[in-house]
């Protein structure tokens, strides 16, 4: 009976192993993007980093977590997009 709450546990730790990675790399991008910026104003990295920033803004993250799952989810056989077909399972033997 506990299969449900495997799953979500499973889950919940793979976001989480997703998260932390990401948020380590946003923090080590915009961190030196933002410095350089402060630092070099009005220059051409100065511009480019606040184009980059800007075209940013308008993404939601669940937009570009969806374009980015179907991008490496195409691209690399070995990345599974989702548990969803081991939840379709249980789902099915529960029946």
């Amino acid at each position: 009976m506990g299969r449900p709450a495997d799953l979500i546990g499973e889950a919940l730790a793979r976001a989480v192993s997703l998260a932390v990675p990401s948020f380590v790399a946003a923090v080590a991008i915009a961190l030196p993007a933002g410095v350089i910026s402060a630092v070099r104003r009005y220059s051409t990295a100065d511009h480019v980093v606040t184009v980059f920033a800007l075209l940013g803004l308008p993404m939601r993250n669940s937009c570009l977590g969806i374009v980015l799952t179907l991008v490496f989810a195409a691209n690399c056989r070995s990345f599974r997009p989702s548990a969803a077909s081991r939840c379709a399972a249980v789902l099915r033997q529960r029946r």
